[in-house]
């Protein structure tokens, strides 16, 4: 399955519809102006038809809306972007890019996922 490629401006949404799901566009509005989002909810709207086209998302009718769901999961939505990330990046700069993503995130990792990470490195030494 190839999974699809959300905007910037799709993350956020999507991240609602993960957490919260099914949900109604006016509550995925809500949730995205209380986390610090601008969005109208004509721009919500937007990106949710969007990512219907896409195949990210699920519309069932409930009344005069419509509940949102995912249809993709997010670990491999998550998996698929830093691949295409990672294949941007020339082969020379991406111990660096390693390096400085560990520095960035050193104190918000869980101490088992330190040590999975270690693990896997030490396997290819």
């Amino acid at each position: 399955m190839i999974l699809p490629q959300l905007s910037p401006s799709e993350w956020p949404v999507m991240n609602v519809v993960w957490e919260h799901g099914p949900i109604r566009a006016k509550s995925i509005h809500r949730i995205l102006a209380e986390e610090g989002h601008p969005h109208d909810l004509d721009s919500v709207k937007t990106y949710l038809a969007r990512m219907l086209k896409k195949g990210a998302v699920a519309s069932t009718r409930e009344g005069k809306a419509y509940l949102y769901s995912s249809i993709v999961s997010r670990e491999a939505m998550v998996e698929a972007e830093l691949e295409r990330c990672w294949r941007k990046l020339p082969v020379p700069v991406r111990g660096k890019a390693v390096k400085h993503i560990c520095s960035m995130v050193r104190e918000e990792l869980q101490t088992e996922d330190v040590q999975d990470i270690l693990t896997l490195f030490k396997a290819q030494v």
